[in-house]
Parts: structure tokens; C-alpha cells; sequence
């Protein structure tokens, strides 16, 4: 968590220092190299510590043969995007930039990389907590380096090719806590083992493919209609935004182990764990979207300064996004728990398909605020893809039963109040009081229910 604020500290100091033009193309840049990315996922690790786990006895070969993989697929990333991203057309995009940024796809800390194919010994031991450290102490080290570009003056070529260094430094980090412990750290090339990983790999880089188009398109497509300056007046929010998710991913991981369990065991325990987690990660959701939409003005003006004045407007509208990728983030937990994951492939693809088109059609009318409705609008989609699949359309119901109704009235409070002329920060404060009070004495998510589900989780861990 503490290395997720750092990384997020870096991005408003970065953002603050190149300004919305300087970080508009920063901004779009990486987005483009996400697409790069997505062979360098972190599903290739899950493939390296199942069968590390599985074949103990060839541990050592089969994480070199991943450090390999994954090297091999991120010198082919960095050169297909050396050769594709100039063709593009970018203004302001020069060798000098774009360079060290391909560089970011062997060692970068903020994208998927060559470097997280080092954390795979420490996963498959269950010694995160080595890896963690040495994150946070590479973040730590990637801000100093920033922190001096910003110091000296640095414009945007000097700022990445700093971020480079600093996240080489945090490479290093890796490879003598690997050497430390005792975990090989050279890359190996054996043909069988490499191809029968990268065979296992290609459903999960799909995946990720998908959710890179899904996550990143919008960037692109409003720079392409609207310029850099809008591109960045929009991922400046959109970081903000994105830093939530961390609420959502800590507690679903929490929770998955008791949902399989669940619903193989117990039926009706799963169902109301299930009903109790979506109202959970809902009610947190809708607690940031209101407190958001209140003091979006003083939230922007604190974080990335007056520069960054029409970006309020947009934060508004793109906090929204929160209480409904909560409950995406629990949707596709389910699909897991119940065996059903290989349909993360088609609601993803789906999604992405709505975000493309919303982008489109709003960006003309509404700038920036039309890419914030299109992520709402992408991520609330998921309410007409939840009940395609016939096998989960149970958990389809009991997803529309228990956040439908409360959201609609959430969002309609809010933007009711906040057009009025007695819109301001303390009104988000009282709302989100009012609002949690009534869904305490509704009965809709009590004290009693959040202990349930936390002793549904704990339950489980005592039985592992």
C-alpha cells in the first residue's frame, strides 16, 4: 500500500512539473507502450509459480526458463514499439523520448515488465513481503530521481530518461534480493519449457490485451480528437481515480479463498457473502464518488495545482467510475471462485467495445467530461453482461438485487444537489453521513453483515 501511494506521489509530482501539455504526451506515450506491455503481464508469473509449485524438483530451470520468456518478449515489445509508435505521428514524441521509454519495458515499476518476472521465486515461496520492501524502496529511489529532475529543470526527455535510471536502480534492488536469497537470477533458454510456459501464458495475455484496450483507449482516443493538452487534463484525474483500486483488490483477494470454498461446500453462504461484498465494495465505492464529486475543485487544486483548473469538472464525472469498477473487481472474483473465468474473456472484450464507442461519440460534445461518462458508462455495463452467461446468471441476479437501486439513487442525489447554488465540500460530507445512516437503518449493509463477511474470510484462513 505504501509503495502504491509512492508510485501515486510520483505521477502528481511528475504531472504538477510538465504541466498539462508535458504530461498529456507523457500520458499518451505510456498508454501506447501498455499495448506493448501486455505480452509482459504478471498472468505469465502465475503460469512460473504453478508449475514451480507443481515440478519442485525443476524450480531453478523453470524460473530461468520465465526470466527468459519474458525477456525475450519484452526485447520484442521494445523494438515493435521503436519501429510502430514513430509511424504514429506523435508531435513532440522524439528519439530522445521515446528511447528510454521503450527502455521501461525491460525494468519499469509503473507498467508490466521484464523486472516483475524476478518477484516469481519470491510468490511462489510466499515471501512477498522481501519483494514488497524491495518495491517500495525502488519507488523511494525512482521519486529521488525525479525529485532531482524537477530540481534541475528537466523537461519531459530528461524526466524519462531519469525515470529510467531510477527504475534500473530499482532492478538492481531486485536482483540482489534474489541473490541473497538464494534464487537464481539468470535468464534461461531451454526450448521445451520456454514454449510449453508461453502456450499456458497466451489465454492470460489476451486477457490483459483486452483490458489494456479497455483502460487505455480513451487517452488515445481523446489526444487524437481534442490534443495533448486534453490528454493530460484528463489522466491527471484519471490517476487519482485509478489509485482506488487498491480498496477493491486488497479485499477481493482477501475474500476469493472463502468464495470457492463457498460454493462448493455451501450455497447459501456463498450467496450471501457474494450479496454482502458487492454492498461492501459498492458503499466504498459510492462513499469516494461522493466525497469526490464535492471537493473535486479543492482536490485538484491541492493535488496538481491551478494549471490543472478544468480537470475538477472531469473529476466529477470520472469518480463515478469507482463504485462500478468495485464491483467489477468482485465480479470477475466470482467468476474464478465458481470455475467460470474463461469468461472474463468476452464481458472484458464487451466493455472495451462500449468504452471505444462512448469515447467516440461523447469526446466531440464534451471534451474531457465526455471520456469521464464514457468510463462510468463502460464500467456500469457490466449490469447488461452479467446476465449473458447462463452459468452465472444467479450471480448476475443477486449483483442487479443488491447495488442496482442504491447506486441509481446515489447518483441521482448527487448530481441533483451538486447543480445547486448550496453545492460545496461540507454538503459531500453531510450526504455521504446521510447516506451511509440509511443504509445502515434500511437494513441494507449493517455491522453485523461486514462482520460476517470478514469472519466468512477468517474462517477460512484458520482451516489453511
Amino acid at each position: 500500500m505504501v509503495g502504491q501511494l509512492t508510485a501515486f506521489g510520483a505521477l502528481v509530482f511528475l504531472s504538477r512539473h510538465l504541466g498539462p501539455d508535458g504530461f498529456g504526451r507523457y500520458s499518451v506515450l505510456y498508454s501506447l507502450l501498455a499495448f506493448f506491455a501486455a505480452p509482459l503481464t504478471l498472468g505469465l508469473n502465475y503460469i512460473v509459480v504453478r508449475e514451480a509449485n507443481i515440478r519442485e524438483s525443476e524450480r531453478n530451470r523453470i524460473f530461468g526458463v520465465g526470466y527468459g520468456l519474458r525477456l525475450i518478449l519484452a526485447s520484442a515489445g521494445a523494438l515493435a514499439a521503436l519501429m510502430i509508435i514513430p509511424l504514429i505521428g506523435l508531435s513532440g514524441i522524439s528519439w530522445s523520448i521515446l528511447i528510454p521509454a521503450s527502455f521501461g519495458l525491460f525494468f519499469a515499476l509503473w507498467q508490466p515488465s521484464f523486472r516483475f518476472s524476478w518477484e516469481a521465486p519470491f510468490e511462489s515461496d510466499r515471501r512477498m513481503d522481501i519483494a514488497a520492501s524491495v518495491n517500495l524502496a525502488g519507488r523511494i529511489v525512482l521519486l529521488g530521481f525525479l525529485g532531482l529532475g524537477i530540481i534541475f529543470g528537466a523537461e519531459l526527455a530528461g524526466m524519462i530518461s531519469l525515470q529510467a535510471a531510477g527504475e534500473i536502480a530499482a532492478a538492481t534492488l531486485i536482483i540482489i534480493a534474489l541473490w541473497r536469497a538464494g534464487y537464481p537470477v539468470r535468464p534461461r533458454f531451454y526450448q521445451r519449457e520456454l514454449m510449453y510456459q508461453f502456450k499456458e501464458a497466451i489465454p492470460l495475455i489476451a486477457v490483459e490485451a483486452l483490458i489494456i484496450l479497455q483502460t487505455r483507449s480513451d487517452i488515445l482516443i481523446l489526444n487524437h480528437l481534442r490534443g495533448e493538452t486534453a490528454a493530460g487534463l484528463f489522466a491527471s484525474p484519471l490517476r487519482l481515480v485509478d489509485a482506488l483500486i487498491l480498496f477493491p483488490t486488497i479485499l477481493v483477494t482477501a475474500a476469493l479463498p472463502a468464495m470457492t470454498r463457498l460454493a462448493q461446500k455451501d450455497r447459501e453462504a456463498y450467496e450471501r457473502l457474494l450479496s454482502l461484498l458487492f454492498k461492501l465494495l459498492l458503499a466504498g465505492g459510492t462513499l469516494a464518488a461522493v466525497l469526490g464529486s464535492f471537493l473535486s475543485r479543492e482536490i485538484v487544486r491541492l493535488a496538481f495545482g491551478a494549471q490543472y483548473k478544468a480537470s475538477a469538472e472531469i473529476l466529477m464525472v470520472l469518480v463515478w467510475s469507482a463504485p462500478f469498477f468495485f464491483i467489477n473487481a468482485a465480479w470477475r472474483a466470482t467468476l474464478v471462485a465458481v470455475g467460470q473465468q474463461h469468461r472474463q474473456t468476452a464481458v472484458i472484450a464487451a466493455l472495451a467495445a462500449v468504452n471505444i464507442l462512448a469515447n467516440l461519440l461523447l469526446i466531440p460534445a464534451l471534451n474531457g467530461v465526455g471520456a469521464a461518462w464514457a468510463k462510468v458508462i463502460t464500467f456500469a455495463a457490466l449490469y447488461l453482461f452479467a446476465l449473458a452467461p447462463i452459468s452465472v446468471r444467479r450471480e448476475g441476479l443477486i449483483l442487479i438485487h443488491s447495488t442496482l437501486l442504491p447506486i441509481t439513487i446515489a447518483i441521482g442525489i448527487t448530481f441533483i444537489l451538486i447543480r445547486t447554488e448550496f453545492a460545496c465540500w461540507w454538503m459531500g460530507i453531510l450526504l455521504s453521513v446521510i447516506l451511509g445512516a440509511a443504509a445502515h437503518f434500511s437494513g441494507w449493509l449493517g455491522k453485523t453483515d461486514i462482520k460476517y463477511i470478514f469472519s466468512a474470510m477468517s474462517q477460512i484462513q484458520e482451516k489453511r
